[in-house]
């Protein structure tokens, strides 16, 4: 028999409920909940595959840079080549200077050449001897004319003057001469006595200006030879006061301060330079280096001592072993790059500075 249940309701009335012993199936709440069993079941399913395949993808990531390494490591390589210049470190580069202001009168050497410490480099009039030097070609040039005033007074108009007088007195002297000459007797005919020592007084007259025009003559050339001789001793004398000059008498000698090379010439021959200029520069061959710029997406790859292969573009065929000395920023040129300085370990004459060169940086092993 059904089973009965009986509810009290209020007002004192009573319902009685007839349950059956076979229950009725809810087909609707089992299709649901089979639905949301298996939308949840495919959702962890998916979620496992999601976090299954990026965990594959890691070990993926890490096996290729596992590769890398390995690869670097054989290949012995870790950074992209670049491409930087030579040039003599900072802290090995000396300038030659003239202590006093002056005339630039030799340069002896030449960009690259070698020194050695005290050896003779350049010659610089000092100021004392370029005023010297001005005064003395002033004094040539005034004496030189000088002589040849004088030269030029021994066929000049004073001496024309002089010579005219003695051809006057010559001339006088013979017509009196021709006077006295025809004064004498001849025919039967007779000259007073008074008129023959009247030509007489002439031609004696007349014979002591021409002795005094040959006198005037000769004092003249003898006093303008004289001049002449004695202004070619002053040009003489201030031409070798121009000989003593030019010998480097009280010259300043540039000296280099040690065995280097030269690097720069900042003057040449004839440059008047002040006091304390630059005349030469010069570096030391067994501290040069090559600075190469590189972008900053490099930096972190870069550390002091890295190794280095340097190919130099003049001789691609050898290289020279060297390593990362400085990293400094590039401020000026370019605020997107930084600066690696690179030096050689083993540096020799083959190594010119300005010229290009390749660099391959070695991986730490």
């Amino acid at each position: 028999m059904p089973d009965a249940t009986d509810f009290d309701l209020e007002g004192g009335s009573e319902v009685r409920v007839i349950a059956s012993s076979k229950p009725k199936v809810n087909w609707s709440f089992i299709i649901f909940i089979i639905i949301v069993v298996t939308v949840g079941v495919v959702l962890v399913f998916q979620k496992d595959e999601g976090t299954k395949t990026k965990e594959e993808n890691l070990e993926k990531a890490a096996d290729a840079f596992r590769y890398i390494d390995e690869e670097e490591a054989k290949l012995g390589y870790a950074l992209p080549p670049g491409t930087g210049r030579i040039a003599p470190h900072w802290d090995f580069v000396w300038s030659a200077t003239t202590e006093l202001s002056g005339t630039v009168l030799e340069i002896r050497k030449e960009i690259g050449d070698t020194v050695k410490e005290g050896e003779v480099v350049a010659v610089v009039a000092n100021k004392e001897i370029q005023k010297q030097s001005k005064l003395n070609e002033i004094a040539i040039e005034q004496a030189q004319k000088r002589l040849e005033y004088f030269e030029s007074k021994k066929t000049g108009v004073e001496h024309q003057k002089f010579s005219d007088a003695v051809e006057n007195a010559e001339t006088v002297r013979n017509i009196i001469r021709n006077k006295l000459e025809m004064s004498k007797p001849y025919e039967g005919v007779t000259v007073s006595s008074v008129e023959i020592n009247q030509l007489n007084e002439e031609l004696s007259l007349a014979n002591n200006s021409l002795k005094q025009a040959n006198a005037n003559l000769e004092s003249f050339n003898r006093k303008t030879d004289d001049e002449i001789k004695e202004q070619q001793k002053i040009l003489d004398s201030l031409n070798h006061e121009r000989e003593l000059i030019l010998n480097n008498i009280g010259n300043l000698e540039i000296k280099a301060p040690a065995d280097l090379n030269v690097l720069e010439i900042h003057v040449q021959k004839g440059q008047i330079v002040p006091e304390g200029g630059k005349i030469l520069t010069f570096y030391d061959p067994q501290q040069v280096i090559v600075r190469l710029s590189t972008s900053y997406t490099n930096f972190p790859n870069f550390d002091i001592g890295r190794k280095a292969k340097i190919f130099i573009d003049a001789d691609p065929n050898n290289f020279y072993p060297g390593e990362v000395t400085a990293i400094q920023p590039l401020i000026k040129q370019n605020k997107n790059n930084f600066e690696v300085i690179i030096g050689f370990t083993a540096p020799d004459e083959k190594i010119l500075i300005g010229c290009t060169a390749q660099i391959e940086f070695v991986k730490e092993k």
